[in-house]
C-alpha cells in the first residue's frame, strides 16, 4: 500500500511524492485522495498538485523503478519494436490503448514510433498533430523523470545516459 512521503510514477504527472490523504465529496460521497507533488515541478507546467483517489491509486500510479530494474530495463530497447502507423486516427486508438496499459515498454513503443513515423512525415513534407508532440514531450519527460530519480542524476542527462547504455 502506498503511504505518505513514498515517491511515485503516475501517469500523466510524472514522478511525484505523495505529501497526504484527504477526503474530499465532489457529489457522489466522501472519497479518500492521496494528494502528490510533481518532483521535477520545474518541468511540468501546469501540475502543482496532483490528486489521485486511493480506491483505484493502483491503476493510476506505481513504485518508482530502482536503479537496478532501470540498469536492467535500458539494454530491452533495441527490442521494442515500434509501430509504424500512418493513419492518424488509427496510430491515436492503438496508441492510447498502449499508453493505458501503464507499462514502460508499451510507453518506449510510442516514443519510437512517433520519432519515426514523425521522421517519415517529414519527408513527406507532413507532421505529427499538436496533441501527439505533446504526447510525445510528455512520455519522454515521464520516462526521464523516473531514470533520472532512479539513477540520481539530473532528467537532462537521462537521454546520455541512455545512449552510453546501449552503445
Amino acid at each position: 500500500m502506498f503511504k505518505i512521503l513514498d515517491v511515485v510514477a503516475t501517469k500523466n504527472s510524472g514522478i511525484c511524492r505523495i505529501i497526504k490523504e484527504e477526503t474530499f465529496d465532489f457529489g457522489t460521497g466522501p472519497k479518500k485522495y492521496f494528494t502528490l507533488e510533481p518532483l521535477y515541478k520545474e518541468r511540468r507546467q501546469n501540475s502543482l498538485v496532483v490528486r489521485i483517489p486511493q480506491d483505484n491509486a493502483y491503476e493510476l500510479m506505481r513504485p518508482v523503478l530502482t536503479e537496478e530494474q532501470v540498469k536492467q530495463f535500458i539494454p530491452t530497447f533495441p527490442s521494442i519494436k515500434p509501430l509504424m502507423i500512418f493513419d492518424a486516427r488509427l496510430r491515436k486508438q492503438n496508441f492510447y490503448e498502449l499508453y493505458q496499459s501503464g507499462d514502460l515498454k508499451d510507453q518506449v513503443c510510442i516514443i519510437k514510433s512517433l520519432y519515426l513515423i514523425s521522421e517519415e512525415l517529414k519527408n513527406e513534407k507532413k507532421h505529427l498533430s499538436f496533441q501527439e508532440k505533446e504526447y510525445f514531450t510528455s512520455l519522454v519527460n515521464n520516462i526521464n523523470d523516473e531514470f533520472a530519480y532512479a539513477l540520481k542524476i539530473s532528467p537532462e542527462q537521462v537521454d546520455n545516459y541512455i545512449k552510453e547504455q546501449l552503445d
